[in-house]
């Protein structure tokens, strides 16, 4: 049962790139009760942080990516090389526009981890 259940609204323009790459845009919604780090977002294949210093809630404007090629995005804590999670296969096809998003919960007392990253096509 959700009993303060939250939603953030944001404009989500669907512009299709001319050549043939992606557009790729990062939310972090998160949940913790305590004050957590804001997160960078990097690109193995790109060997750089793609998004940077994204705190909670908050959603990026749309990059340019490269599409058509399998990439890793690790999530880290801004400006540590520390691994939270990652999103491994990340393939952005041509002329689509994808939303990242890193949910669930950031800890928990059992020790277990239940958060994740997952995507989804804006087209």
């Amino acid at each position: 049962t959700i009993t303060a259940a939250k939603q953030k609204t944001v404009e989500t323009p669907i512009i299709v790139p001319e050549d043939t790459t992606a557009r790729v845009r990062f939310a972090n919604f998160v949940y913790s009760r305590n004050i957590i780090p804001a997160v960078d977002v990097f690109s193995k294949k790109r060997n750089q942080n793609v998004f940077t210093n994204v705190n909670v809630t908050d959603v990026t404007s749309f990059i340019p990516y490269a599409s058509d090629l399998t990439d890793t995005l690790s999530l880290r804590a801004t400006g540590t090389t520390t691994e939270i999670v990652a999103l491994n296969g990340f393939t952005p096809r041509a002329k689509r526009s994808y939303t990242v998003i890193f949910r669930g919960r950031y800890e928990n007392t059992t020790g277990t981890v239940a958060r994740t990253v997952s995507t989804f096509a804006n087209y």
